[in-house]
């Protein structure tokens, strides 16, 4: 290779190492969200479709509004997508999900709308303060169900336990 041909190639890999250059502007840290740990009820405003970086799945991730002293909260719970060629099934969280919001069971080579079946519906769901952030945990997220009050003002005893 002649010296002149190198000489090119270094000029032009300094300048792709200035290109590369990575900066970031400074910001405040958010605070931590202070929710009571125990039962909420809230609606499920969007899903989001989230990849998991060098790994061959993706997380459906669920955003939760809830009220707390009259402004919204918003809330995430994540659940395994199934893997390409691996239809939904009752065994995944997010076929149990499916499961308790239809009612219905999966029935195998059947499409679902994943938007149509979640987004917009009222659930029911219990979180858990963690060291560093508040935890949906997603086997409690179901359809809400409110209190039955009768007209004496007592709760009925609806059986079961």
């Amino acid at each position: 290779m002649s010296t002149r041909r190198l000489n090119l190639l270094i000029k032009q890999s300094k300048r792709r190492f200035d290109i590369m250059a990575i900066s970031v502007k400074g910001g405040e840290a958010k605070p931590q969200i202070q929710i009571d740990d125990g039962l909420h009820y809230g609606v499920i405003k969007t899903i989001e479709e989230r990849p998991v970086e060098g790994k061959d799945y993706t997380y459906l991730d669920l955003y939760l509004e809830v009220e707390k002293e009259g402004e919204p909260l918003e809330l995430k719970v994540g659940f395994a997508l199934p893997n390409k060629g691996v239809g939904l099934n009752e065994k995944q969280d997010l076929g149990k999900l499916v499961i308790r919001v239809t009612g219905n069971p999966i029935e195998p080579g059947k499409d679902y709308d994943l938007d149509q079946i979640l987004v917009g519906k009222r659930v029911q769901f219990v979180t858990l303060t963690g060291e560093k952030y508040v935890e949906v945990t997603k086997e409690s997220v179901k359809p809400a169900v409110e209190k039955v009050v009768s007209t004496e003002g007592k709760v009925p005893d609806l059986g079961g336990n």
